[in-house]
């Protein structure tokens, strides 16, 4: 007996503890739609945080598919806090008010993860007010007609106007320097009287805080209309999606690592294993990240074990995770040689192809987004040049990327270590 009553004090004060634990608990700031009725499916990293519009009140506006799922998560740190309805399989009507039910579950019972699907495909208005735990969906209202181009213009931008580029036919984008002040956009490269304004149609909203915001823009004639509040001087990424017309913009940052991961890497999709599949700041410049090594189509069946999933083909990860944002080309089997438009801000899970075995330099300029891929051959750089006798440290290592170009201080990847007596390919950690 005093066994089972120990149990039952233990059992009990773990419940405890978890009633107290306050990351269980539903929070209102944010809020995520995922599923694969949505057009990132079930990538929670990618997922699209909707518009806050109150507090805990939010709305988002995109395509459901027809006959697939969706639902919402509370947070992006793993499948943990879910917002779903009250019964299985549930169809949400335009119109119609659904309850919704919070659970703080990492392994939520199929019984309780009540996702909703809509009857025919079409742009939604979704609408989930987590204060009444109430969720609607409408048909928006008419999508702006996307202009020709882009401006970004206002106080915050130092040299009065910016062009904002269309990139592979789906977004406007760009990285600007801005200061304290307001910013918006713009189709014309200098204010006029035939001007039009795109502004967010929610206002005081201030870009320089939090991981981004995301909204529907609308359009103005008037020059004093509201744009975007900058009150922290720095680097932004600006994003205008250019079927829907909505934004999303927040603070740019280089990254310290990145991870390179699909069929053809020595690893496969194994993100964990930073050893070999790590991009690092370039030495000249932190905005390009890169990595050198070898890249083999189906490199698993070289020993003549399984091929791996799309064995050709390569991505990029920002974190080591499923759950992190993603750097993919616009266009699918885009060439992994040569350079193309990368994208991070969404969109569908498409990946670089390589077309031959061998050593690559991969270069990821994250200011620009674009990929660049230079290959080397089968084997790479076997030897640099010779230095003569007289000039050579015998006692000293020296370093070189597989182009043959010296390094100062060689930190990761593969690349040549030369000696007085030999030159060999090494990989450095």
């Amino acid at each position: 007996m005093k066994h089972i009553f120990l149990i039952m004090m233990i059992f009990l004060s773990m419940r405890i503890c978890s009633a107290g634990d306050m990351s269980n608990s539903i929070e209102y700031d944010h809020l995520y739609i995922v599923g694969d009725a949505t057009p990132t499916s079930w990538n929670l990293g990618a997922a699209p945080e909707m518009a806050q519009t109150n507090h805990g009140v939010f709305e988002w506006i995109g395509t459901l598919e027809s006959g697939k799922d969706f639902k919402f998560m509370n947070s992006r740190d793993g499948w943990h806090k879910h917002v779903v309805g009250t019964m299985e399989a549930q169809l949400a009507e335009v119109g119609q008010i659904y309850n919704l039910n919070f659970y703080a579950d990492w392994a939520l019972d199929g019984t309780k993860d009540c996702k909703f699907h809509v009857a025919t495909t079409g742009e939604y208005h979704v609408v989930v007010d987590l204060t009444a735990m109430r969720m609607q969906l409408s048909i928006p209202e008419k999508t702006l007609e996307r202009p020709e181009k882009l401006y970004l213009y206002g106080s915050a931008v130092s040299d009065g106007g910016a062009d904002t580029p269309l990139v592979g036919g789906v977004e406007f984008k760009g990285v600007y320097h801005l200061r304290e002040g307001e910013v918006k956009l713009m189709d014309t490269p200098f204010p006029g009287p035939s001007t039009t304004y795109y502004v967010p149609k929610l206002k005081d909203v201030d870009i320089s805080f939090g991981d981004g915001y995301a909204a529907t823009l609308e359009s103005s004639a008037d020059s004093c209309a509201m744009g975007w509040s900058v009150s922290i001087p720095g680097d932004y990424a600006i994003y205008v999606d250019a079927g829907t017309m909505s934004y999303s913009a927040k603070s740019y940052k280089p990254y310290p690592v990145l991870y390179l991961v699909g069929g053809c890497c020595e690893h496969a999709w194994n993100y964990w294993d930073a050893s070999v599949c790590c991009l690092y700041p370039d030495e000249s410049n932190p905005d390009i990240m890169v990595w050198e090594g070898e890249l083999r189509i189906g490199w698993d069946n070289q020993g003549g074990t399984s091929t791996p999933d799309e064995p050709s083909k390569f991505k990029i990860l920002t974190a080591q995770d499923w759950f992190g944002a993603t750097f993919h080309p616009y266009k699918a089997d885009a060439a992994a040689e040569g350079s193309s438009d990368a994208r991070i801000s969404g969109g569908d899970d498409l990946k670089w192809t390589i077309s031959r075995d061998g050593f690559y330099r991969i270069e990821l300029d994250t200011r620009r987004e674009v990929l660049t891929g230079t290959y080397y051959g089968e084997s790479g750089v076997e030897t640099v040049e010779p230095v003569p006798d007289a000039q050579v440290d015998h006692e000293a290592e020296e370093y070189y990327d597989l182009r043959g170009i010296r390094l100062k201080n060689p930190g990761f990847g593969l690349c040549i270590r030369r000696t007085a007596n030999c030159a060999e390919k090494v990989w450095v950690r």
